[in-house]
Order: C-alpha cells, then structure tokens, then sequence
C-alpha cells in the first residue's frame, strides 16, 4: 500500500533556500506614551494543485528599529511585537505594566525592547537593530498561514512619538492542508 505524502515540508519545502526581506514600516504614534497598531497585508500563496498543499511564509528573524526618531533621548523603554491579534489599539496608553501584559499574550511573538537610563557618568548607549532569531536549533521559523501580520509598538517617557520599523526575514515553504488549516485556525484565535 503506497502511503501518501503530507505535501508539505518545514524545511524549504518549496526548495526556496534563499531569505526574503520584507520591510514593516509603522506610523507614527499619535502621541508620546502611546501604543501604535500597524496592520500589514503579505504576500499569500493560496493552495495549489490539486489541494494537497499550500505554500506560506516561514518567517526566520526580525531586526527592530524601534522610534529611530527618539534614539538621543536620555531615558525611555520601548517596545515592539508582532502578533496574529490584538487587544491593543492606536492611541492605548503605553505603560511597563502593560508591556508586560504584552509579553503574556500567546499571540505575543518576536518582541524586542530596549530600556534606556541616564547613568551616574551622563552617559548610555543602545545598539540597532535588535535582532530576534525566530529558528529553532533545526533553522525551521516560525510558519505563518494569515493574510496579514500586525505590528504593535509603544514606549514610556519617550521625547516624540515615533515610528517602529522591522525588517522581517522570510522564505517560503510547503505545508500539507490539514497542517495549513491548523496554523490558519491557531492564528485567528
């Protein structure tokens, strides 16, 4: 008896090897202290062939460039995150109590944050892009079967509203339609 193959494969399925970048560019928040809510459209492989697979986007990293425009302030933290959905709005307001909410969220991932104080000697630095490995010990990513990816950003004592900007890497792969329609069904919840 000949079994049948899922279609789909984790590993480059599509034999796409080479990583992709696709540029997030969020607007600017409304005001200082505020949450910004970005919803982006990617590309969508619809099922192919005779439905025995789809083909979507396996995402590897992000690299943040969190509010480039406040970057010589002497103290702030700051915050950004993708998600499938959100509680947050644009205009929330944005506190270290509701980053760690954030954090919490199961929709929650690839979150960077960086916290900057004023030391003793006048003095601090931060180093861009935080850069966050979304592979696992196999170099498999994170697979994302929705039409859209939203960015979420916020910040505390921030000078100016500011836009976030990620860079996301991605690569496309195979999956099997019962696998897709797993990761489609988790990523509405």
């Amino acid at each position: 008896m000949k079994r049948k193959s899922s279609g789909g494969s984790v590993t480059g399925g599509t034999n796409d090897i080479k990583p992709q970048f696709m540029t997030l560019a969020g607007a600017t928040a409304g005001a200082v202290d505020d949450y910004r809510v970005d919803v982006f459209q990617i590309p969508v492989v619809r099922p192919r062939g005779k439905g025995e697979s789809a083909t979507i986007m396996e995402m590897l990293s992000v690299d943040w460039y969190l509010s480039m425009q406040n970057a010589s302030d002497t103290a702030y933290l700051e915050w950004a995150f993708l998600t499938s959905n959100t509680v947050r709005t644009s205009g929330d307001t944005a506190s270290a109590g509701s980053m760690a909410e954030d954090i919490a969220d199961p929709r929650t991932f690839a979150l960077g944050a960086t916290n900057v104080s004023l030391t003793t000697s006048g003095s601090s630095a931060t180093l861009f892009p935080l850069h966050i490995d979304l592979t696992d010990s196999n170099g498999n990513g994170i697979l994302w079967g929705s039409d859209t990816i939203t960015l979420v950003s916020a910040a505390v004592n921030n000078g100016a509203a500011g836009a976030t900007t990620a860079k996301l890497k991605y690569r496309w792969v195979n999956v099997g339609l019962i696998e897709y329609l797993g990761i489609v069904q988790q990523q509405t919840n």
